[in-house]
Order: structure tokens, then sequence, then C-alpha cells
């Protein structure tokens, strides 16, 4: 298996440990060294899974104290009353205009910080949509963390609070269009084009291809 593979599966792990309760809200887990002996990986290859997961906002790493669960949101339903009987429809839409004005924001703001962990993810994630059969579900990482690297908690509350959905059901379309933009909008955000950023995504709020499904 490669080293995406295997830190996809790492992080299906660690979320487990997480949702089951073994690693409790507010507990810090066990340093890289305990992690890489439980799972039977190299340290590098945890530590890539911890980023992502902090990156996310389920993980806090405290310099000098070590990593925190914060948490179990990605992997756990929405309970919010009215969320929660909305359409599949308005939900996907709902959960792409906070996601498309993350992006907006952080490009209007010039944020530079994460860009890397950002494009990362990214890039995983595209590489994984062409598998027909992935070894792991990669879940709304890459929806969630554009929305946390705004650091607006009112937005990422929201989003929270809304039925879970996966980044492949949400960005991907019979015919292409809606990965399509969503590709462009974050190729736009890396190399810093904030005209561009609002013009791709724009077509995400009103795609050909879209199906209300309501």
């Amino acid at each position: 298996m490669d080293r995406k593979g295997l830190v996809a599966q790492l992080i299906d792990r660690f979320e487990d440990e997480i949702v089951s309760g073994r690693w409790a809200v507010g507990s810090r887990i066990p340093p890289e060294p305990a992690l890489a002996e439980m799972v039977g990986t190299g340290r590098n290859t945890v530590r890539e899974a911890v980023q992502v997961l902090a990156h996310s906002g389920i993980l806090e790493r405290r310099q000098g104290s070590g990593t925190y669960v914060l948490s179990p949101r990605r992997c756990m339903p929405a309970t919010a009353p009215g969320f929660g009987a909305a359409p599949p429809g308005d939900v996907r839409e709902l959960k792409r205009l906070l996601v498309y004005s993350a992006c907006v924001a952080n490009a209007m703001r010039g944020v530079t910080e994460n860009i890397e962990t950002l494009r990362r993810i990214y890039t995983e994630w595209a590489a994984s949509i062409e598998v027909i059969h992935p070894v792991a579900d990669a879940g709304d990482i890459l929806s969630r963390a554009i929305v946390v690297s705004t650091r607006n908690q009112a937005t990422l509350s929201v989003f929270d609070e809304l039925p879970y959905i996966s980044d492949r059901e949400l960005w991907i379309s019979p015919t292409g269009e809606i990965e399509r933009a969503f590709q462009g909008m974050l190729t736009a955000l890396f190399s810093g084009d904030r005209i561009a950023v609002a013009g791709e995504g724009a077509s995400l709020m009103c795609p050909a291809d879209h199906s209300p499904d309501r």
C-alpha cells in the first residue's frame, strides 16, 4: 500500500479512537512513538495523519505539552433541529456556499498560513477521486479544513451543525462541472489569484448539472 493509503487508514483509525470515546475530548493522545508502535507504521506516517486531523480542528497540538482531542465532529451525524430534516440537495448547496465563502475570505485577506497543508490535503483528495474503490473515504476533511482555515468560529459552527456529507459526495457531479469549478477555485487560491477564486467558485452555486432533490 502506498503512503497516501496508509495515511488515510491511520486517519480513520485515530477517528475511531475519538468517536468511540477511547480518546476522550480534552484528553491527550499518545505520543508519536507510541502511536507508531500501536499501528505498526513509521513515525512520519503517524505525524502526517495527526497533522491532517489537527488542521481540520479535530486535534490540537500544544507546544511542550502534546496533542489533544478537540472534537469528534467529522464522523458524527448532526443533531441540530431543522438541519437533520433538510433535503440533501439543500445541505450540499449550503456546504458548498460555506466553503466558497471561506475560500473568498482567505483570498481577500491574503491568508497564507496553512496553505501548504491545504494544498497537500487537496492534492491527496484530487488523487483519490481517480480511484474507483479508495482504501478509505477521505470524509469531509478537505471541506472542513478550508472552513477552519478562516478562523471564523461562527462559520465553522454552522458547517459542523449540518448533516455529514463526504467531500466525494459534495464535489463530484455527473458531468464533472462541479469538481472542475472546485479544483479551479482552489488552484486560484493557492496561486493568490483573488479574482479567479471568486469567479471559479461562483460556478459552484449554479452548476448546469445541479439536481435539487428537494
